[in-house]
């Protein structure tokens, strides 16, 4: 923390980084809460199942959204996409969505 708080030349990219990471982060939260919400208010339900697959497709939208905006502005990576690149951030993504869903679920269950 203190490399982040030193006024240097070296480090400020990176507190720059630090900080647009943080500012997508919370977008994501929002697309991921409004897309949940926005499907349960056009479709209501009680089912659980049908909770976590509205759950799931929000967590993916707002993936796909923290996909580009880290890309594109966060650590401005401008070289072609590889597979291994698109299958890590898949594989994390689905790893942070089965957990979402697995405490929703227990949420649901209260």
């Amino acid at each position: 923390m203190v490399l982040l708080l030193e006024d240097t030349r070296q480090n400020k990219p990176l507190l720059t980084k630090f900080l647009r990471f943080g500012l997508v982060g919370t977008l994501n939260t929002i697309v991921d809460i409004l897309v949940l919400n926005l499907l349960l208010w056009i479709y209501p339900t009680n089912d659980t199942w049908q909770i976590l697959a509205f759950n799931s497709l929000a967590c993916i939208v707002a993936a796909c959204n923290s996909f580009v905006w880290n890309k594109v502005w966060t650590f401005q990576y401008r070289e072609p996409l590889t597979a291994q690149l698109v299958l890590r951030f898949a594989g994390v993504s689905l790893v942070s969505m089965l957990g979402n869903n697995i405490i929703l679920w227990i949420f649901i269950q209260f």
